[in-house]
């Protein structure tokens, strides 16, 4: 008599659950166009657009599905409903990748996603040292990342994409090392000139130092790697204040790294001084 009790009860348990895992689907089914038109207007990147989709209608259709995947879609399309709400005012890839980051979305096609936009963004550096620094911050935002309260991975039998993603960041850091010091010229060290042999810059290290990084940034003086840069600039130029013992390296590489605007203008006049003498010598006005 117990069996049959406990066999009738795991038996209406069992038609609960599937009926409240039908209603999920259904209701998952129904607002998936308002989700598509919703972020359609708000410009989400077409490519994140098609995963999502793809994957909620996948599952729809599926009847091995877990309820817990289920039940994480059903709550993130809540959410990209809530974001479309109104008129959006811009595009919302960018919180919507980092919302599915911080609730552990770890399909392997968003997680192919992730890397393909690292390497796109990478693909628009120049430098390996400035490739370096944007793979760096990277692997801080990932080794930081706390995923949301209560949030569990979408794939229960995958690995969470902070780990997923700090072994790809860190894999490609280390090769990045590898041609860096591959490029890397050995070159003996060279004596620091006398302040009478330096190049005299008239304006501040401030300026000296804006002035080279936009040489660097526009391409027309090529630093790789830029420390090497700063340790010839520190070396052989001199500006009005410097002391006897010359600019300190660590000083001017500071100073290219942290520019205000009242530098800026100085060197912004300076370069159009510059242009006039171009126009006026060449009759270019």
């Amino acid at each position: 008599m117990k069996t049959h009790t406990k066999t009738s009860l795991q038996k209406l348990v069992l038609e609960a659950l599937d009926i409240q895992y039908r209603k999920a689907t259904q209701q998952l089914q129904a607002q998936l166009d308002a989700m598509v038109a919703g972020m359609m207007r708000c410009q989400t990147d077409k490519t994140l657009q098609a995963l999502l989709v793809s994957k909620m209608a996948r599952l729809v259709q599926q009847e091995s599905t877990s309820y817990q995947q289920v039940g994480y879609l059903q709550n993130l399309q809540q959410w990209i409903l809530e974001q479309c709400e109104g008129s959006c005012t811009g595009d919302m890839t960018g919180s919507l990748y980092r919302q599915l980051i911080r609730t552990n979305f770890n399909a392997s096609s968003f997680i192919a996603y992730c890397k393909a936009r690292i390497e796109e963004e990478l693909a628009g550096i120049a430098g390996v040292e400035s490739k370096y620094i944007a793979l760096c911050k990277h692997e801080r935002d990932f080794g930081h990342l706390i995923y949301k309260k209560k949030s569990l991975k979408f794939e229960p039998g995958l690995a969470d994409v902070k780990t997923v993603m700090l072994r790809y960041v860190r894999t490609e850091l280390a090769y990045l090392k590898k041609i860096h010091e591959s490029i890397v010229v050995k070159m003996p060290p060279v004596a620091a000139p006398l302040q009478a042999d330096k190049i005299a810059f008239s304006f501040s290290v401030d300026a000296l130092a804006y002035f080279f990084k936009l040489l660097v940034n526009a391409g027309v003086v090529v630093a790789e790697p830029k420390s090497q840069l700063f340790r010839f600039v520190a070396k052989v130029f001199t500006t009005p204040g410097t002391a006897d013992g010359g600019i300190a390296e660590h000083s001017f590489t500071n100073k290219y790294n942290q520019t205000v605007q009242a530098t800026a203008k100085i060197v912004r006049a300076a370069l159009v001084r510059m242009l006039r003498l171009v126009d006026k010598e060449f009759d270019l006005a």
